[in-house]
């Protein structure tokens, strides 16, 4: 069994006399995709952003890879990419322009973030496109290339927010055997090494 990366105990929410999240508490191995499902409302997004630091938690608290998310949110910011449900990237920058900005703000070095860049563009089937807009891609280039600009720092999790909504049945499936792909890969160590050998 391996140990768990994500550890909640406890974990709640409130916003006045409306409780978004009450008493949650799980934990996530290494190497799970792990759903939340449940109606509009019911706290799935609100858990998310505590899990990112992005909400301070009413009680409890939540752990990723030993680190407290609120407390330590610097630090665990490093160790996660964020695909949010609503495409957050910048519409008039190019892809490649996207991933350098990215690679940028995390502090990736400039020869490997090349390196990365490269590897991504093919992963995510994004080549031909790497000089166009990003606002100007259909709605699942646009997912994917949000999936790279969350891979470009090399984090060890990835936390989406409905990540196939909206999108058609191709790039819906597209997206799910990249996930299944970076689950299977992160078992054995980390994506980076396997993908030096696939690509």
């Amino acid at each position: 069994m391996s140990e768990s990366v994500i550890v909640l105990d406890h974990l709640s929410k409130s916003f006045g006399n409306v409780h978004a999240v009450h008493d949650l508490s799980l934990q996530i191995e290494a190497g799970t995709i792990f759903g939340f499902l449940g109606a509009n409302g019911a706290g799935k997004t609100t858990t998310i952003r505590m899990l990112c630091g992005l909400t301070h938690p009413t009680a409890g608290n939540a752990t990723i890879a030993g680190k407290d998310v609120w407390k330590d949110r610097q630090q665990v910011r490093t160790k996660f990419g964020y695909v949010p449900q609503r495409f957050s990237l910048y519409r008039d920058l190019t892809v490649l322009e996207n991933f350098r900005f990215f690679g940028g703000a995390y502090g990736v070095p400039g020869a490997e973030l090349e390196r990365r860049i490269k590897r991504l563009l093919r992963l995510s089937d994004l080549q031909e496109k790497v000089n166009a807009a990003a606002g100007s891609l259909s709605g699942g280039m646009r997912q994917l290339l949000a999936i790279g600009c969350a891979l470009v720092h090399d984090p060890p999790l990835l936390f989406f927010d409905e990540p196939t909504a909206g999108l058609d049945p191709v790039h819906r499936q597209q997206i799910w055997n990249l996930l299944y792909d970076l689950s299977n890969v992160s078992r054995v160590g980390g994506y980076w090494r396997k993908l030096r050998h696939a690509l």
